[in-house]
């Protein structure tokens, strides 16, 4: 009663974007329309179903620079495009016990490799830890920024970080966040398997890619034949149902009445069977 609910039918979503307008909108089904949608009232869903809201958009956290093995320690040097810089260094190796209790080093990664200066570097905002006991552990795998925005409102929060040697800011997402607010230092530890060298597609170049709106368009197509052919099966569904019943009818009403038969005669146990007389002595 208050607005009308306009069903837009939109390349790549698999159901129906509901957009309410006034009572008195024109509009005619079909038609193509168009509609803003405000960046900050998007609501972000994780694979468990838990809601994420970004009011600013989830970085690729990129820099440039290179990896040096320097006997075991690998060193990330990080250097952006307006010249600051950074380093993580990281461990390749760690001292275990067996069951047996000895000490031995095991090597974490059998696959690392060293990368020249100018090779492009990815940090995976899903790989940051905040907590104290995680930083202690993490040796010199740390980095430190200044917190610019933050969606603290919800389990996974989602912060945008000034720090050297990146372009642009860093997107951090951390879980069960608290205790920053904007404009504070923040100091956090970065997985190794989190850091990523060499060629990366990120989200915002994965949405400006050909590709990815012609698979949209692909899918829509796809939706809107697969609606179609649900119909078609519907309506054949119901026509075969009543089908039957016109059939019966029109053949009854249509079929020649049959002759009347004579009535049968009726016969009697003393007219069906005649007894012999009996004779006299």
């Amino acid at each position: 009663p208050r607005f009308k609910a306009v069903y837009l039918s939109v390349p790549g979503v698999d159901n129906y974007v509901i957009m309410s307008q006034p009572l008195d909108y024109p509009f005619v089904g079909g038609e193509k329309v168009k509609t803003y949608i405000d960046p900050t009232q998007i609501q972000l869903f994780n694979i468990d179903g838990e809601r994420i809201v970004a009011e600013k958009t989830v970085g690729s956290n990129a820099s440039v620079g290179s990896i040096v093995n320097n006997n075991g320690s690998y060193v990330y040097m990080f250097q952006a495009e307006n010249g600051t810089k950074n380093k993580l260094t990281f461990e390749n190796s760690a001292v275990s016990t067996d069951a047996s209790c000895v000490k031995q080093t095991v090597t974490k990664f059998d696959n690392l490799k060293t990368a020249d200066a100018g090779s492009p570097l990815y940090i995976l905002p899903r790989g940051i830890a905040i907590d104290k006991e995680e930083i202690s552990h993490a040796g010199k795998m740390v980095l430190t920024g200044i917190i610019k925005h933050l969606d603290e409102y919800r389990r996974d929060a989602i912060i945008t970080v000034e720090v050297a040697g990146f372009n642009g800011d860093m997107t951090l997402i951390i879980r069960n966040f608290s205790g920053y607010n904007t404009g504070d230092k923040i100091k956090f530890a970065v997985d190794p398997h989190a850091v990523m060298v060499g060629k990366y597609e990120s989200f915002e170049d994965a949405v400006k890619t050909e590709s990815v709106q012609s698979e949209g368009e692909l899918r829509y197509k796809e939706m809107v034949a697969a609606r179609q052919k649900a119909k078609e099966l519907e309506e054949a569904a119901k026509q075969a149902a009543a089908k039957p019943k016109k059939e019966q009818a029109a053949v009854k009403e249509n079929a020649p009445k049959a002759a009347a038969k004579p009535a049968a005669k009726k016969t009697t146990a003393t007219s069906a069977v005649k007894r012999p007389s009996a004779k006299k002595k």
